[in-house]
């Protein structure tokens, strides 16, 4: 089996009155959709994580949704037959990982093949390079994963009593997904030019009790993707979204080898079907 692990994408408009479009003259007011397809666009993109070169292809959109796949270089040690007393000798070999990207201006949902490096690190790698190789920077991204809602809940029927500590994170106001009870607050953060907005709520008797309006939001919109949420009993974390992640297993046979059409289509099928 394959694992493949659900991520959104948030994309903020920088707030700079003076931004610049890709030719120089004053910034256009493009669409989510318009930015991606333009900066996946080309072929191959090439990039750094962690002092190692991957390289992204796009294999082209399928309905709403973007495919292709991130790759690396591996030298791997195979031994030689008997004429060379089977002395070991590196041979040239690429990990790959599939990358499907919801297009549609409602989601912005990426679904990543695991295995190869930390899925959310190794996709704010390949965004750092495009909005590095792009003039204008008409978009900034953020990433975090997709979370289940009832771990949330399950952790805090199994700990009440004992929680301590509550803390959500928001991506910026103006990237997509914050609920209306969350949008108002956080607006108030961009006066003193916050990035991301966090709220922490503490009880060190462990009287911690998440239930409400702002919690129910809070939580949907951190599952979704648009923030990430963190939760502790004393110094245990018992609920975290960058750990407690959406997943889906895809068979092997079902992977594509290659840029097979009729297979990208049914992993798409199975991988956004129902995730939405």
């Amino acid at each position: 089996m394959a694992g493949f692990e659900y991520l959104r994408l948030s994309l903020a408009k920088p707030d700079q009155m003076t931004l610049l479009g890709s030719d120089g003259s004053p910034a256009r007011d493009i669409t989510r959709r318009f930015y991606l397809e333009r900066v996946f666009n080309r072929k191959r993109l090439d990039f750094d994580h962690y002092g190692r070169t991957f390289s992204f292809l796009t294999y082209g959109i399928f309905g709403d949704i973007l495919v292709g796949r991130i790759g690396r270089q591996a030298l791997e040690p195979i031994h030689s037959g008997p004429d060379d007393d089977y002395a070991i000798a590196m041979i040239e070999d690429w990990k790959t990982a599939w990358f499907l990207l919801d297009l549609s201006s409602s989601s912005q949902l990426i679904a990543m093949q695991t295995g190869m490096a930390a899925t959310k690190a190794l996709i704010e790698s390949l965004f750092a390079s495009i909005e590095n190789k792009t003039p204008g920077h008409e978009y900034v991204a953020f990433v975090e994963y997709v979370s289940n809602a009832q771990d949330f809940w399950s952790a805090v029927d199994k700990y009440r009593g004992r929680l301590t500590r509550l803390e959500f994170t928001f991506v910026p106001p103006n990237a997509l997904g914050l609920e209306e009870e969350i949008r108002a607050i956080v607006d108030a953060a961009k006066a003193v030019g916050s990035e991301k907005t966090k709220f922490t709520h503490t009880n060190s008797q462990g009287a911690l009790d998440p239930k409400g309006e702002y919690i129910e939001a809070a939580l949907k919109t951190t599952s979704d993707g648009a923030g990430s949420v963190e939760m502790k009993a004393g110094k245990k974390i018992v609920f975290s979204s960058a750990k407690n992640r959406k997943t889906v297993d895809v068979p092997t046979e079902d992977l594509p080898a290659s840029k097979d059409e009729a297979l990208i289509g049914k992993l798409t099928s199975m991988l956004f079907g129902t995730a939405k």
